[in-house]
C-alpha cells in the first residue's frame, strides 16, 4: 500500500521537484532526517542522476551516502527504513522552508501512518521537533511507535566522544544488551555489554544518566550477588559496586563467545 502511495505522490510532485526522494521503507526502524543533501560532487551528482533514470534506487543511493555509511555502523542497514521530512534538497542544505514543511509533512505523516513502524529514529533536532522530541536518547512512546532522536550524523563526525554515542545508539536500538553497570561517582558509567555472544566493557563519561536492569535479571550476576548494592526502582534495578567487584567484572574484558 505505501508503494501505490508513493507512487501517486512521485507522479504528482516530480515535475516541480526533479530531486524528489520518498525514502525507502522495509525495517521496523524507521529513521528520519530533516531532507536530502544538494549532490556536492562528482559521486553524488552521478549517483543522483542514475536514480532519477532507474540505474539505481534511493536505498542505493542512501546506503552510498555519507549518512548510509554511518547508519551502517550501528545496524545492519538492509533491515531499516528511512525518509526525510522534506523529500528534497535546498540551496546550501539551508533549513527547509515553511512552504516546503507544509508540502512534505503532511506526506510524511501518511507514510507513517500507512507503514506502522515500531520505532522511529529521528536524525538530529530538526526531525525531533516534529514529534514533540527535545532530549537525546530520551525515548517515549505513543500511538505504539516508539520515538527516539539522535544527534545529526553530520555533528558527530566532527565530535572527539563519538564511540560513547555509537554505544548510546546501539543501547536505545536494542543491539547491546546489558548485563551490569557501576560507577564510582567519577561522572563515569562502567557498562558489560553482550554483543554478538561476546562480552565487552565500555565506558561512558559524557552523559549523566544512570542504567537500569531487570531485578528479575539480578540473580544472574552469579559471583557477585552478595556484594552488590541495589537500588531498588519498581521493577528495574541501578547496580553499585566497589573497587574490588570492578576488577572482578573486567575480567569479562576479553571478549568470549558463548
Amino acid at each position: 500500500m505505501i508503494e501505490k502511495y508513493n507512487k501517486q505522490i512521485y507522479n504528482s510532485l516530480i515535475k516541480d521537484h526533479p530531486y524528489l526522494q520518498l525514502g525507502f521503507f522495509k525495517g521496523d526502524i524507521l529513521f528520519i532526517g530533516q531532507n536530502p543533501g544538494m549532490p556536492f560532487n562528482q559521486k553524488t551528482i552521478q549517483d543522483t542522476e542514475k536514480m532519477k533514470i532507474g540505474e539505481i534506487n534511493y536505498e542505493d543511493l542512501i546506503k552510498n551516502s555519507n549518512i548510509g555509511i554511518f547508519l551502517s555502523k550501528i545496524i545492519n542497514f538492509d533491515s531499516i527504513s528511512f525518509t526525510n521530512i522534506v523529500k528534497v534538497p535546498t540551496i546550501n542544505n539551508e533549513l527547509p522552508s515553511q512552504q516546503l514543511i507544509d508540502i512534505f509533512w503532511p506526506i510524511t505523516q501518511k507514510q507513517i501512518e500507512i507503514f506502522k513502524p515500531k520505532i522511529i529514529v529521528c536524525l538530529g533536532k530538526f526531525a525531533g521537533n516534529f514529534f514533540n522530541l527535545t532530549e537525546f536518547y530520551k525515548k517515549k512512546k505513543e500511538n505504539e511507535i516508539n520515538y527516539v532522536m539522535f544527534p545529526h550524523p553530520s555533528f558527530l563526525s566532527k565530535i572527539p566522544n563519538i564511540e560513547e554515542h555509537l554505544t548510546m545508539m546501539k543501547l536505545k536500538l536494542g543491539k547491546y544488551k546489558i548485563i551490569n553497570a557501576w560507577d564510582f561517582d567519577r561522572n563515569e558509567i562502567n557498562l558489560l555489554i553482550r554483543e554478538n555472544g561476546a562480552k565487552i566493557i565500555k565506558t561512558i563519561k559524557s552523559f549523566k544518566f544512570y542504567f537500569y536492569i531487570k531485578t528479575k535479571d539480578i540473580e544472574k550476576l552469579d559471583l557477585i550477588q552478595d556484594k552488590i548494592k541495589v537500588k531498588e526502582n519498581q521493577e528495574f534495578s541501578k547496580i553499585y559496586c566497589n573497587q574490588e567487584i570492578e576488577d572482578h567484572i573486567k575480567r569479562f574484558k576479553e571478549p568470549t563467545t558463548h
